[in-house]
């Protein structure tokens, strides 16, 4: 089942043994939060008759969050290192006598360009993990009672 979807399930009693009363009907839900919720129609049936489970899990609200100003400051820091640190190589590279500090900066630059060109990630958020919840389905009829366990999965 999807968040902020429904399902529903056809909960037959058929008669058995000459039992012919009425059959008191209740749901539940246990799992983590947000926990759906569940309802059965018609709240009581004779012997013989249906009734519908209904579960309905809620949709997830977000919240639009503005990036902090250090997250901004980083992404420009990115940015101008290896713009300064080029420009620190290119003014060294004219002097002959200089070539040993050359390739120190030329290390230095690529040690900054390599790992800002692999990091990077992506800004596609994933959902949260499906959910697995446990609908208890109780019918009850004077003093006898059943329950029937029913795994349900929220993605």
């Amino acid at each position: 089942m999807k968040r902020g979807g429904q399902v529903s399930d056809v909960l037959a009693f058929p008669a058995q043994g000459g039992f012919s009363g009425t059959i008191a009907l209740a749901c539940s839900v246990a799992g983590p939060a947000p926990i759906p919720t569940c309802r059965i129609s018609p709240q009581s049936v004779n012997s013989g008759g249906t009734a519908t489970l209904t579960i309905s899990a809620a949709a997830l609200a977000t919240k639009i969050v503005p990036p902090l100003p250090f997250e901004r400051a980083s992404q420009l820091y990115v940015t101008i290192l290896p713009l300064g640190m080029l420009g620190c190589v290119l003014a060294t590279s004219f002097d002959k006598k200089r070539r040993r500090l050359w390739a120190l900066y030329l290390l230095v630059l690529a040690a900054t360009i390599l790992p800002a060109a692999c990091g990077g990630g992506s800004s596609v958020t994933k959902g949260p993990p499906p959910q697995n919840y446990t609908v208890t389905a109780t019918a009850t009829s004077g003093a006898i009672q059943h329950s029937t366990a029913i795994s349900v999965t929220v993605q």
